[in-house]
C-alpha cells in the first residue's frame, strides 16, 4: 500500500522469495499475489515495552544512505503500530 505521501513504508524491509515445484502451482501463487489475496504480517523486534494498549506511535526519521540528498528536508513519516 502506498501512503498519501507517495512513499512506500516498507521500502527497506526484507522480501520473500517463493519457489514453486511446478508451473501450475507457480501460476496459482503468482495470481494470488497479483490479485492481492496474499496477506502480509510484519513482526518487529522492539526495545523496551509498548504501552498497555499495545500502540507505538513513533515517527520514522529518514536515515542517511546513498539517496540521502534526495530526502533532505523531508519530515519524519508518521508511524502508528498496533
Amino acid at each position: 500500500m502506498i501512503p498519501k505521501s507517495g512513499r512506500l513504508l516498507d521500502k527497506g524491509t526484507s522480501g520473500l522469495l517463493l519457489f514453486a515445484l511446478d508451473r501450475e502451482v507457480g501460476r496459482a501463487l503468482s495470481g494470488q499475489f497479483e490479485r492481492g489475496e496474499v496477506a502480509k504480517t510484519y513482526l518487529a523486534v522492539v526495545r523496551g515495552y509498548p504501552l498497555e494498549n499495545g500502540e507505538i506511535d513513533y515517527p520514522l526519521a529518514h536515515m542517511a544512505d546513498e539517496h540521502a540528498s534526495m530526502l533532505a528536508g523531508w519530515p519524519a513519516q508518521p508511524a502508528l503500530t498496533r
